[in-house]
This record gives C-alpha cells, sequence and structure tokens, in this order.
C-alpha cells in the first residue's frame, strides 16, 4: 500500500472489524512488534483539556536540556503525519510517509495475523498507536510524551508499562458514553494511567475529581503532587506573564487557561530531575520560548483579530470565553463567533457557555460523520439562550471566516475579532 491507501485501510478498520474494549489485542500486537513501547522513558499524559498544550511544554523543555523527545498526540490538526512526531534541539519533525507506509504494511500483515488466531482485529488506533512506539524506538527517543486518546484505563496507550511520570491536565465532563456518566467515574477511568511506584502530577482539579486520584493513588501505591497555586501578572494577545514558586515565567501561548497548564508542565519537569538529571529555570523558561500549540487560542491573523481555539467541551468554553472577555473585552471590540461541534458531544452544555458572549454568531457544520449540522446546531443554541444564529450547512469554517473578515469595514477592522471554535476539526488539514 503507497501513503494514501495506508490512511484508507485505517480509516476503514473499525467500520469493518468493530472495537472491542480492553488492552489484551494492542499488548499482543506490541508483543508482535517486540515490545517498542519498552525502549523509551515514558510520560503519560491523561485529562479532559490541556493534553496537548501541557505535552508540548514537556516535550519543548526537555529538547531544550539535550534529549530527543517523542510525542503522540491526537486528535492532529496539521495532518496526519502530526500525531507521531520528535523534537530535538527545539526543532520538530513528523514522521515520514515512507515510515508510515512501512509500518502499517507490516502492521496490516501482523493485525490479520492476530484476527485469524483470536477473531479479534486491532483498531485503528490500536495499530497507530503500535506505529507510533515502534517509530519512537527507530529513532532512539530518550523521552515519549505520550497522550491518552480517550479516557485512560482502557486507552491504547496505557499498554505502556516502561513509565517515568503521569501527569493530569484538568478533568471534566466528556465522552460520557464511553467513560462514565459522572465526574467520579471519569476521573477514575484516567486515573487508571498510575502504576506502582510512579510519580503522579495534577493540575488544580475540583474536590471530586482530587478525591478520587488521590485514592487510586493510594490503590496503585504511587505519589501524587498536584501543582501550587499560581498569579497571572499579565494576559494578552501575544501569550502570559505568571508566577509561579517565587518566580515569573513568560509563556508564549496566549489563553489564560496556559498560566495552569504551564504550572502543570514546570511541576512536571521538576518532578523528572530529581535525584537524576537537573533541569534548571534557564533551561525550563528557553523550553516555553520554544512551545508553539496551534489551534489553541491561536492568532491567525491581525486587523481583524481571528482566533481559533480547539474548545470542544463545556469546560473548555468557559476557559474560552474566559480568555475572551480578558483580551478582547465587550465593550471594545465586537465579537464574532463561528462554531461547529460533533454530536456525541454536550452541545446544550457548550451553547450555555457562550450565552451573551458574542455580537453575532454563525454555526457551520464540522467535517465527517460525527458533525453535528449546522441547522441542528442552531436550534439548539436558540433553545438554550434565545439567541439567533446565521446558518451555514455548505461551507468550511475557514472560507466562512474569510467572507466575514472582507465583509468588516476597514474603519472596524482593528475592534473586530472572529472566533472559530468547537472542534479541532473546523480547521484541520487533511
Amino acid at each position: 500500500m503507497d501513503y494514501n491507501e495506508c490512511l484508507t485501510y485505517l480509516k476503514g478498520l473499525n467500520e469493518k472489524y468493530g472495537i472491542s474494549p480492553g488492552l489484551d489485542v494492542i499488548k499482543k500486537l506490541l508483543f508482535c512488534c517486540g515490545n517498542p513501547e519498552n525502549e523509551s522513558r515514558i510520560i503519560h499524559v491523561a485529562g479532559t483539556n490541556g493534553k496537548g498544550s501541557v505535552s508540548t511544554f514537556i516535550s519543548c523543555i526537555l529538547s531544550e536540556a539535550g534529549y530527543r523527545v517523542g510525542r503522540y498526540i491526537s486528535p492532529a490538526v496539521n495532518g496526519y503525519r502530526e500525531k507521531v512526531q520528535y523534537v530535538k534541539k527545539g526543532k520538530t519533525t513528523y514522521i515520514s510517509e515512507n515510515e508510515v507506509c512501512k509500518y502499517i504494511n507490516f502492521l496490516k500483515e501482523k493485525s490479520e495475523d492476530i484476527f485469524n488466531e483470536i477473531n479479534k482485529h486491532p483498531t485503528e488506533f490500536e495499530i497507530e498507536t503500535t506505529m507510533a512506539f515502534m517509530a519512537f524506538s527507530d529513532w532512539k527517543c530518550d523521552y515519549v510524551v505520550l497522550e491518552c486518546g480517550m479516557g485512560g484505563e482502557l486507552d491504547a496507550t496505557n499498554a505502556a508499562e516502561n513509565k517515568e511520570l503521569c501527569v493530569f491536565t484538568s478533568i471534566a465532563m466528556d465522552h460520557t458514553r464511553y467513560l462514565g456518566s459522572t465526574l467520579s467515574e471519569i476521573a477514575e477511568n484516567k486515573a487508571g494511567i498510575l502504576r506502582k511506584d510512579v510519580c503522579a502530577v495534577s493540575s488544580i482539579q475540583v474536590k471530586e475529581v482530587s478525591d478520587v486520584l488521590k485514592r487510586c493513588a493510594d490503590r496503585f501505591g504511587c505519589s501524587l503532587r498536584f501543582i501550587n497555586e499560581y498569579d497571572i501578572v499579565k494576559s494578552d494577545k501575544d501569550g502570559n506573564v505568571i508566577t509561579y514558586d517565587k518566580k515569573e515565567w513568560k509563556i508564549p501561548l496566549p489563553g489564560i487557561y496556559q498560566a495552569e497548564n504551564a504550572a502543570v508542565a514546570i511541576e512536571a519537569v521538576k518532578m523528572l530531575s530529581k535525584g537524576k538529571f537537573k533541569i534548571n529555570d534557564v533551561i525550563i523558561q528557553k523550553g516555553f520560548n520554544n512551545a508553539r500549540w496551534p489551534k489553541r487560542f491561536e492568532k491567525v491573523n491581525a486587523d481583524p483579530y481571528v482566533i481559533i481555539d480547539g474548545a470542544h467541551n463545556p469546560c473548555g468554553i468557559k476557559v474560552l470565553v474566559e480568555s475572551i472577555d480578558k483580551i478582547f473585552p465587550k465593550n471594545i471590540f465586537y465579537r464574532i463567533g463561528i462554531m461547529g461541534v460533533f454530536a456525541d458531544k454536550d452541545v446544550k452544555g457548550m451553547a450555555f457557555g457562550i450565552k451573551g458572549v458574542f455580537n453575532e454568531l454563525h454555526t457551520v457544520t464540522p467535517p465527517g460523520r460525527r458533525g453535528l449540522s449546522a441547522d441542528k446546531l442552531s436550534k439548539v443554541i436558540y433553545e438554550v439562550s434565545g439567541e439567533y444564529s446565521e446558518i451555514h450547512e455548505n461551507i468550511a469554517a475557514k472560507e466562512l471566516c474569510t467572507q466575514i473578515t472582507e465583509a468588516v469595514d476597514k474603519e472596524k477592522k482593528c475592534k473586530t475579532v472572529i472566533v472559530i471554535f468547537g472542534s479541532l476539526s473546523l480547521t484541520a488539514e487533511n
């Protein structure tokens, strides 16, 4: 199979073979490949919001310290190859098309052998996860920053055992169909990444979540540290300045929620450095300086301002709105929203979270089968808030944004902001 054929093969797997919960299939696949997941020291990151930002910060800091760092992310927004990458000396390299072809053709054969043996076929995500571990092994990565795809306990990434550190970002209600109907159930699922004698770091959590994490840490026999309080000194379109542990840090990523993500990364690398290598404050700050994380309150245009944010659940919407209010106050800026969501999300909760936020709102349909139609989203918004939105069924968010941008009066552009949000897929590359 060539590159495009490999992607087509992967996309058809779940529909053809279905999904079997559990880690037995991926563990069998990894065993057939020589257990490449054991070749690197793993930093496992679970949570509802902030996984990508925290992983970016940690990767950049470790890279600045001289390590080759593999990264496995989900979802990808800059094309398929972004999912599997490594960072060395501040430079990020994606897996190549040739490497994808090599690994997927090999794993297709191994997967068919497994299916013939136990009548269970590895899923798309299980094969991709195995590909990532094979690439990290071949690249001789010192560390691998591994993001859970969904949940934790039964996520394919949790087949890895060689963990150096577990990290929990903000945990909130999401994927309730798969992870549980309560916050405690979701937290317990995500806590499944813990391992005996492996340290863990967590962001500030609500009491219901922190209680679960503490209980699970005791059960697993591992230490758990929550970050300390932090202060936001400055937050604007160009990033944040925060104080954490009596030191000031400059964070180049905008959005006030990046302050907590940065604090988690600081605590994580300090935990890693205890008794082994030393990462000093200069290295940490240089790592922050190198951090880039697209589609997370990313400013892609000025005059008018265009912001892209991947907020896809009520918790994400809440911190997005906080950032909008802080950086683009309504008494100064005319605020336009372009929203598109997946049907399996808490659409009503997200719609309630944007009540009164925008001067005008447009709805679009995200690409793919999971996308909720722009018409249905508009009806939910009206049902929840009584606010009208303009419906766009057959146009992508980026094209709509271009049309709106061109229509803004020249004199008003410097005081206009357009925010595209609701799903990372709205502006994702193929």
